[in-house]
């Protein structure tokens, strides 16, 4: 597995940036080291902004909603997700709203600027 995770603490948020190629293995991981990380340093708010390579099947679309759903009730997170390319907005339109109908307070976006207006308005 080959990917970025690059973190920075801003305006009181967690923002973290994911780059490289998909896979439900990374994928999986990345989610589950941004939960451990939130955990650990007590941060209630994360933007997570992703450009990764490749596509992932629905059914791991269906996977990772699921942990997310799983963690992000689990550890009461508001999360605000933009992804730099276009072509993901399907699976991602989709994973939200898996995650929402289970609870999670999540939103997908198409620029940045929009997700992190979103993730500061309480």
């Amino acid at each position: 597995m080959s990917y970025e995770f690059i973190t920075e603490v801003t305006k009181g948020y967690l923002h973290v940036k994911v780059l490289g190629k998909d896979s439900l293995e990374v994928s999986t991981e990345y989610w589950t080291r941004i939960f451990e990380l939130s955990q650990k340093e007590g941060h209630k708010k994360v933007l997570v902004e992703e450009e990764l390579e490749g596509t992932l099947t629905t059914l791991d679309s269906y996977k990772i909603s699921s942990l997310i759903s799983e963690l992000g009730k689990k550890f009461k997170l508001k999360i605000a997700f933009y992804d730099k390319l276009p072509e993901h907005n399907i699976n991602n339109t989709f994973g939200e709203t898996v995650a929402i109908t289970r609870g999670v307070t999540v939103k997908v976006f198409p620029s940045f600027i929009k997700a992190e207006k979103w993730l500061l308005d309480s």
